[in-house]
């Protein structure tokens, strides 16, 4: 943990690498409702999402490591947008960021136990990196569906490094959104219920995975967002005290432009 910690990354925690039931069965439930919309990977690889070693068959512990990309400049770049785009997305390709951190990682773990076996994952990997980030304590899932540092709010991304050396877990995080709903009713098209997300009306899948025209009903509901979305974040109480990440990138120029001169049309 230290060393993750000490390569860039914000939060890094241990989980178990066998996944509860309820879990499992959520996700499997989320995709026989059809609440994936035209996302067919997810259902393609349900099976492998659903079990972290089919993805390293000796995978025994999973390092879980949260990297804040909400920034000062991003915050201010959504202030004076015409049209927005999610934070996440602001400095382009971060796989390939996280990807270097990840590969210093390993580097760095096979050094200090040689013949170490380590695979890194981000979110192109079929794993379910907000159940194992749960598990480790690294926070709780909120009713956004989205996993939440009880310290430092939500705008982190996730990824994990399977180990196959047998490590002490974190605690579980607890939940702590108690009787809050200020998320669901946020949302400008009603994509959420407690602790579920209906895809087909999130205006991240409909502005990013949505190939064919946005319903009507729901284009009128998008409030400028032209890529993704941030209003359940911005809305939970999490992430009123705003947490930036070490050492991670200010928006692309290019990017702020766009947002500053798009046209919603």
């Amino acid at each position: 943990i230290e060393t993750a910690l000490s390569l860039g990354f914000d939060l890094a925690a241990i989980a178990p690498i066998s996944l509860p039931e309820k879990d499992t069965t959520a996700f499997k439930d989320f995709v026989a409702e059809g609440r994936h919309g035209t996302m067919e990977y997810l259902a393609r690889n349900l099976e492998l999402r659903l079990d972290p070693r089919s993805l390293m068959h000796d995978a025994k512990s999973a390092l879980v490591l949260g990297s804040f990309y909400r920034t000062p400049e991003s915050d201010a770049a959504l202030e004076n947008a015409r049209v927005k785009i999610a934070r996440y997305a602001h400095t382009g390709e971060y796989h390939d960021l996280l990807r270097e951190r990840g590969r210093k990682l390993g580097r760095a773990l096979k050094q200090k136990l040689p013949g170490l076996r380590c695979r890194f994952c981000i979110d192109t990997a079929p794993l379910a990196e907000r159940v194992l980030g749960r598990l480790a304590g690294l926070g709780f899932q909120g009713k956004n569906t989205n996993l939440i540092h009880p310290g430092r709010g939500s705008f982190f991304f996730i990824s994990v490094l399977l180990i196959g050396q047998e490590l002490t877990p974190g605690v579980p995080a607890l939940d702590r959104c108690g009787s809050c709903r200020i998320c669901i009713d946020a949302c400008p098209t009603g994509a959420l219920t407690e602790y579920k997300i209906d895809a087909r009306k999130c205006i991240s899948y409909l502005t990013i995975e949505r190939r064919s025209p946005m319903p009507d009903e729901l284009r009128e509901h998008v409030q400028g967002w032209m890529f993704g979305c941030d209003v359940c974040q911005e809305v939970c109480p999490y992430n009123r005290t705003a947490s930036y990440g070490a050492g991670w990138p200010s928006p692309d120029p290019g990017v702020v432009r766009l947002m500053e001169s798009a046209s919603e049309e």
